[in-house]
């Protein structure tokens, strides 16, 4: 693990804890927050992947002055220093990979206010998604983001990775819903931006800054976020193709259309037969791919939409269309979709699970070049994600095999190649982290690259804030 954690900077820069800088986080805490038994330590060494290393002790402050003290004091004694939320994360962004110190937002947990006249919530970062939209709900406003952690994922986390989900094709994903920040730089120094920090040029370049910078930048202590109303009627259908290239061309044709749907989602069929295995939701197995396609809105203008849809459907080639008649076919169906990555683990015991995004005129190209790698390297594929906007999560299937799981990771290797011929990312919605630092090299060179470093070196020059993410 350690080669494979290499970084642009040296490991023995970084100073072990000792007794001393434990007794200040204490003096800045308590001991009841400051937490170094191995349990905890455990519980804050992984994400969702494979990839775990240990941190010296786990600090819980409850509020950014708290924040900003322990920052301060990680940045004057060259301690690396991780930000860590509910370590949903895909791609080992909260793994402490040089040790230090772990600074949880758990106790920052409280929904500050919420402006029904502005659409705006002001929160702690480990507000939970679905927490946020129950309470927002009844005032007829929403939060769109929804990644499938969303019932356990923090808005924080959702700010750090710029997060989105099925949702993100119409309303955008994260950063469109930043109105402002608090946040404690690497130097311990607190800046809130108030809520319209997007309105005006003082924060608005900052704000994009630490969007997505996955805790390298900044600990974001407070968020000010915009909601819009609450749609009002979903429409959603499942539909059934026989083969990828009739599936592309519907894709194609809803979006000549004009129509914008809230929702695309794209499921391939060995995708489809590992969640039929999980929990039988009435998926058609003998589909080579399905569509699930929701709209939402006015009563009157989501049935027009809906119905455009469904002719588009039939005329592009569609083998079979479900229309989810009640609430209960319309969650289930959901539900199908959110068990995916759950479902799948079935398959194999061992999975490497990538997230690229192509344009949308290359997702046929790029789907069926993935099956192509695969095969040439005898791994099993199974694809799914937000066809509306090109996003497919790879999920490469094998058995606890050394010589299988080199050969994925060769695959995975050719599968980005690909993705970046198509003129697509390596990363549509999981950040970069660790799994990915190799690849955003690949992708952003010459002075982009060097820009972001020298923007990193600046704002952080210590290289305390979770170092080794990211940059390679």
């Amino acid at each position: 693990m350690k080669a494979f954690m290499k970084s642009t900077f040296n490991e023995t820069a970084y100073r072990p804890m000792g007794r001393r800088v434990l007794a200040e986080l204490e003096k800045i805490l308590g001991p009841d927050l400051v937490h170094t038994a191995p349990e905890v330590l455990v519980c804050h060494s992984y994400d969702s992947q494979d990839y775990s290393a240990l941190p010296e002790v786990v600090v819980e402050p409850t509020s950014a002055q708290q924040v900003s003290e322990i920052v301060k004091l990680a940045n004057a004694h060259n301690i690396p220093l991780t930000p860590f939320a509910a370590s949903t994360g895909r791609t080992g962004g909260a793994v402490p990979i040089f040790g230090g110190i772990v600074l949880s937002t758990r106790r920052m947990h409280r929904i500050l206010k919420i402006d029904v006249g502005n659409r705006l919530a002001i929160l702690q970062p480990h507000v939970i998604n679905d927490r946020l939209n129950q309470e927002v709900a009844k005032y007829g406003l929403y939060f769109p983001p929804d990644p499938s952690s969303k019932g356990v994922s923090t808005v924080g986390g959702n700010i750090a990775e710029c997060a989105g989900g099925p949702h993100c094709l119409k309303y955008g994903v994260t950063r469109d819903y930043v109105q402002g920040l608090e946040l404690v730089l690497p130097n311990g120094e607190i800046v809130d931006t108030g809520p319209f920090g997007t309105r005006g040029y003082a924060h608005a370049a900052l704000l994009g800054l630490v969007t997505g910078c996955e805790g390298t930048l900044a600990v974001i202590t407070k968020a000010y976020i915009k909601l819009i109303p609450l749609p009002k009627t979903y429409r959603t259908m499942l539909v059934g193709f026989e083969s990828l290239a009739a599936m592309a061309r519907t894709l194609t044709g809803v979006f000549y259309s004009g129509i914008l749907p809230a929702v695309m989602e794209f499921i391939d069929n060995a995708a489809i037969r590992c969640v039929e295995a999980y929990m039988q939701a009435g998926l058609p197995v003998e589909a080579e791919a399905l569509l699930l396609i929701e709209v939402d809105g006015d009563a009157i203008s989501s049935d027009i939409e809906f119905n455009q849809i469904l002719d588009i459907c039939k005329n592009h080639g569609a083998a079979s269309i479900q229309i989810a008649e009640t609430k209960e076919r319309r969650d289930q169906l959901w539900l199908a979709r959110r068990s995916l990555n759950a479902a799948i683990m079935r398959y194999k015991p061992v999975k490497i699970a990538e997230d690229i995004a192509v344009p949308r005129g290359a997702l046929l190209e790029m789907l069926e070049g993935v099956k192509r790698i695969a095969d040439q390297y005898r791994v099993q594929v199974v694809n799914y994600g937000h066809a509306g906007d090109g996003n497919i999560h790879v999920n490469l299937m094998m058995d606890n095999d050394p010589e299988q799981i080199r050969r994925g990771e060769e695959a995975i290797d050719e599968i980005f190649r690909l993705t970046l011929r198509l003129n697509g990312t390596c990363s549509g919605e999981h950040g970069i982290g660790i799994t990915k630092r190799k690849y955003c090299s690949w992708e952003f060179q010459g002075a982009s690259y060097t820009i972001q470093l020298a923007i990193r070196d600046t704002m952080d020059p210590n290289h305390i804030m979770n170092p080794g993410k990211i940059f390679e």
